[in-house]
């Protein structure tokens, strides 16, 4: 199984994003704005850890999300869902999971290679007593050594999933232990492939909740014919009184990304047309989808009542 580490920061994402672990008072609009700014620039400087040959790269800062009005309806069904566990791990921890994580980057070079940073008010030994206190709790024992500028965290001795962590202060840079040699590599400054995705981050907004860009076809993705010639997706999801979509898809010529835009094009007329897409039809007609040039800007804004009405439609479906 994974290490405590890596369930710990499952646990953190999952709870970080969700407004359960809030104290009363939380929602203070001066504290929120100044939450998500911290949580912007940490989100920013976590770039410099990743690996300049990654292939898919994905920032979510926390705070934002934590704090977007537009999520304000779903508080109570996530609170009641989460506060028992979320109070467990806070009263274990001594850190409140919505406050104290401030941003995660995830930047992936394959299926098993990755460095993820996490960002907030914490610092190693904080994050240690958590991690203990989570697995005594779980009847667990964690092993920890160091190796150089690592902190090693595992089930003991030659265990494949052992997580490897470079601390800096309020800053975790984390991987597998089969990724050691990609996170030295960056930690050492050492040049790593063409930086491709790394530069199309440059066409993405890194101060918005949720960001990302890849390389589909080097990830393995199995495109549709009417995909090929992708050669790079980025993209924002913006938090705050409205959910804000922007997706731009990269082709390797125009004609592959006319061919692409004719396709999705049709097939929003195709769905428009269809009987369960009714409920939908008003969010469908907020879809903004253009070509320019080799490229597909996509978008959609939606409310907190399109939100819901998403959840009321397709909920049953997906549970």
């Amino acid at each position: 199984s994974k290490v405590e580490l890596f369930a710990c920061v499952g646990a953190v994402a999952c709870l970080a994003l969700s407004p359960a672990c809030k104290k009363e008072g939380g929602g203070d609009s001066a504290k929120s704005g100044s939450s998500a700014k911290t949580a912007k620039k940490a989100a920013a400087s976590a770039l410099s850890y990743m690996p300049a040959n990654a292939k898919a790269v994905l920032g979510i800062n926390i705070a934002s999300v934590v704090n977007a009005p537009v999520f304000s309806k779903y508080k109570d069904m996530i609170m009641k869902k989460m506060s028992e566990e979320a109070a467990d791990l806070q009263k274990e921890c001594g850190m409140d999971f919505s406050k104290d994580i401030t941003s995660m980057t995830i930047g992936a070079v394959g299926k098993q290679e990755f460095v993820a940073v996490v960002t907030g008010n914490f610092d190693q030994k904080k994050a240690e007593s958590c991690m203990l206190a989570g697995a005594k709790k779980d009847n667990k024992d964690i092993k920890m050594a160091d190796d150089g500028k690592f902190r090693v965290y595992s089930n003991g001795e030659n265990d494949p999933d052992a997580m490897i962590v470079h601390w800096a202060g309020n800053t975790a840079v984390l991987t597998q232990q089969k990724s050691k040699a990609l996170l030295t590599a960056v930690l050492d400054g050492k040049k790593l492939g063409d930086g491709a995705v790394m530069n199309l981050i440059n066409s993405t907004k890194t101060s918005a909740s949720i960001w990302f860009a890849g390389d589909p076809g080097a990830m393995g993705a199995n495109m549709p014919a009417q995909a090929q010639g992708i050669s790079g997706v980025a993209g924002t999801i913006n938090a705050d009184k409205t959910l804000d979509v922007k997706v731009l898809v990269n082709f390797s010529d125009e004609s592959n990304a006319k061919n692409a835009n004719n396709t999705i094009s049709g097939g929003l007329m195709m769905v428009k047309g269809q009987t369960m897409a009714k409920p939908f039809l008003p969010i469908i007609e907020k879809l903004k989808v253009e070509q320019d040039g080799k490229a597909i800007k996509i978008g959609l804004s939606l409310t907190s009542d399109d939100l819901a009405t998403i959840e009321q439609v397709a909920g049953p479906m997906l549970r």
